[in-house]
């Protein structure tokens, strides 16, 4: 009799010390409806008395009765505890703001070399660039000699179109080392001559190293002194994010170019929504970086921290009026990974078409993480490009959305905040994320999708990045532009 009473009452504290962790998680989290949150406690706290009063009562079958439910509310109790818990971990380690990144770079020689590994470039001249990011390139060197153990003699050159033209052209040096988004620019250019880098250059390592990242000095766009900040939560009133998707795999902090670049306007309060989308190609300058030069959008990635540069660029010279609150930066591997913890999404498709080894009909279709990448990659089956490729991938961010919204969500908690854990950077803090999701579930109400495109007029120009050729690029039609930023103020004055 004793041994069942002590048994009852060791069950019982682990009960109501779990219940205790429970209600911690419920109000630290803060994710669910107060009705609900309250209700828990409420539910909590009943097991709990009468728990207590079963204790204490006289009887075998009682305290028998009593361990059995303490038991089994302890087990049970141990599922929301491990659900909010990962859930806790998870915004607490989402990658935020950093001014610390990773770069990747080639070492490129010319077709025809016989270097095949980095311990065949002993006795090379190899080139670097330093008129961006030198510091990363030298520690890049670094690595490279203290893999072959040997000097290196350098060749300097104050740009990547010099530094390609001494490898290709001159050919004063034997290798260079670039930056892969730079390598991807000049493989653009052959290909819009219809010719292949391959054909050029070849590829004997890679190389990734960790450097700090200054913030270039950039100018706000004006803002009316005598207008009210509004201080409401972000969940309580229109905002707007830009979502950056970089055109690489593998670490969110790499440095890349922004292939992708949206703008979503959001209004809590009418349950409205807009996805704007601009070509990677548009032809605008980079406040704080060019100089007043032009470049495109997409390579306004690679400078700054933060989508810092990318952001300025979008306020100052193509949302003019609309200041971003938010942003998130994804990569491909974001996108596959998260899709597939999301059980698959549901796009519609304006034409039918194939990408690699996927087939895609007009009409609405059901993808998983690889065909979903596939479909907003696309741009070569149609005839507008980029601009259809820009559509394709607000339809996959709204198919995102509208999955992770539904009641379906809940069978693949688990597996999405696995995911998106080292995927996903965003400077949307813990209490902004959590106070949109309470908000959601406190609600439960079906939002209206709008979307919009900027269309650009192409012709070939020279950019701030690859100042040696001309690139292709898109100039913004002014029409497009004025009408998305009107559809934008739309929403967000309701």
């Amino acid at each position: 009799m004793k041994k069942l009473k002590l048994i009852g009452a060791i069950l019982y504290s682990v009960q109501l010390a779990l219940s205790a962790v429970l209600v911690f998680y419920i109000f630290k989290l803060d994710v669910l409806p107060d009705s609900v949150a309250f209700g828990c406690v409420l539910v909590l706290t009943l097991f709990a008395v009468a728990g207590a009063f079963l204790l204490f009562l006289k009887g075998t079958a009682k305290k028998m009765i009593c361990a059995c439910i303490s038991l089994f509310l302890s087990i049970l109790l141990l599922i929301p505890i491990r659900v909010f818990q990962k859930t806790d971990s998870t915004l607490n380690n989402l990658q935020g703001e950093t001014n610390t990144y990773h770069s990747n770079y080639e070492v490129v020689v010319r077709q025809d070399d016989k270097a095949e590994i980095l311990s065949d470039l002993i006795g090379y001249k190899i080139g670097i660039d330093t008129a961006y990011n030198q510091a990363s390139a030298e520690e890049a060197l670094a690595d490279i000699e203290r893999k072959i153990e040997s000097k290196l003699e350098v060749m300097k050159y104050g740009g990547s179109s010099a530094l390609w033209t001494a490898l290709t052209e001159t050919k004063e040096t034997d290798a260079i080392l670039i930056d892969h988004s730079f390598y991807e620019m000049f493989r653009e250019a052959y290909e819009a001559q219809n010719d292949q880098i391959e054909n050029y250059v070849k590829i004997v390592d890679k190389i990734t190293v960790s450097v700090d990242i200054e913030t270039p000095p950039t100018q706000s766009p004006s803002v009316d002194p005598e207008e009210p900040v509004d201080s409401a939560e972000l969940w309580e009133r229109p905002f707007v994010i830009y979502v950056s998707g970089i055109d690489v795999a593998g670490k969110i902090t790499t440095r890349s170019r922004s292939d992708v670049n949206i703008l979503i306007a959001i209004n809590p309060n009418t349950k409205k929504m807009i996805l704007v989308t601009v070509p990677r190609d548009t032809y605008v300058p980079f406040p704080g970086v060019t100089d007043g030069a032009y470049d495109k959008l997409t390579h306004a990635g690679i400078y700054g921290d933060n989508c810092s540069v990318s952001i300025a660029t979008l306020e100052q010279y193509i949302y003019t009026g609309i200041t971003i609150d938010k942003w998130i930066r994804v990569n491909f591997t974001s996108v596959e990974r998260i899709v597939d913890a999301l059980g698959g999404i549901t796009v519609e498709s304006q034409y039918n078409f194939s990408s690699g080894n996927y087939t895609f009909v007009k009409g609405m279709n059901e993808l998983n993480g690889k065909q979903a990448l596939a479909f907003a990659r696309n741009r070569k089956s149609f005839a507008e490009g980029d601009m259809q490729r820009g559509r394709n991938q607000l339809e996959v961010i709204k198919g995102i959305f509208n999955k992770a919204i539904s009641p379906a969500i809940l069978s693949s908690y688990s597996e999405i905040l696995d995911e998106i854990a080292d995927c996903v950077q965003t400077n949307l803090s813990y209490d902004d994320i959590t106070g949109l999701v309470k908000m959601q579930l406190s609600d439960g109400a079906s939002w209206q999708i709008d979307t919009a495109s900027i269309y650009v007029d192409y012709k070939y120009d020279y950019c701030y990045s690859m100042s040696g050729q001309k690139l292709c690029v898109g100039v913004m039609s002014e029409e497009s532009r004025l009408e998305a930023i009107e559809k934008i103020h739309s929403v967000l004055n309701g």
